[in-house]
């Protein structure tokens, strides 16, 4: 398929697997710790470096249109839930963590298999994948997390118990954030709660009577 898109054949390739939260689950926007693991779903992309500035992107779910933009002219529409937007924030994220002006073009052919709307982070796992075809064509690094606390921001690696098993489930139940506000809305509600626990003295044990 790469090659009938492109007319070439791809360079390397890069996957990302999603992910669900063993702990921290809708705590992470409040500040507390997070333990995310990989998952065996994942999404894939099929890369060819060029020597232009033009980035063409195509899904070989039909349902993802092909797009095509320039590398240094990267515009991301945040009123539009498009998939190739989130591709354009992992490749602008890395462009501006090491403060690049000039990024070379790229042919990319994604694919997945990571339900979408499921909680598997689908979308996460496609601005990651991009990020490290990104970092793949430039040549660098960046190094790896497991547990993130967010007071101070730090990452620690964790040792799960030997034989220790994790049952993922798929209630088939589509939740597509980016199309609605509940999750902003989920964001806000524990936000002014609380401040609102802060402000009137009372502590979780209270609430809970």
């Amino acid at each position: 398929m790469f090659n009938s898109k492109f007319g070439s054949i791809p360079k390397f390739y890069v996957r990302a697997p999603g992910r669900v939260n063993i702990i921290g689950e809708h705590i992470d926007y409040c500040g507390y710790s997070v333990l995310p693991m990989a998952v065996e779903q994942d999404v894939l992309i099929a890369v060819e470096p060029v020597k232009t500035y033009a980035l063409q992107l195509a899904n070989t779910n039909p349902l993802y249109p092909d797009f095509s933009t320039s590398a240094n002219n990267i515009q991301i529409d945040k009123t539009k839930p498009l998939w190739h937007n989130y591709f354009l924030c992992g490749l602008k994220g890395i462009q501006e963590h090491f403060g690049l002006s000039n990024l070379t073009g790229m042919n990319c052919l994604v694919d997945g298999n990571i339900p979408p709307s499921s909680g598997l982070s689908s979308s996460s796992a496609l601005v990651c994948c991009a990020g490290l075809v990104t970092l793949t064509v430039l040549g660098r690094n960046l190094s790896k997390a497991k547990l993130i606390e967010f007071s101070p921001l730090r990452a620690t690696d964790v040792k799960l118990p030997s034989g220790a098993v994790f049952v993922i489930a798929n209630s088939c139940v589509e939740m597509n954030k980016a199309a609605t506000s509940h999750f902003n809305i989920r964001v806000m509600e524990c936000r002014l709660a609380a401040k609102v626990q802060a402000k009137l003295g009372i502590s979780l044990e209270e609430m809970l009577l």
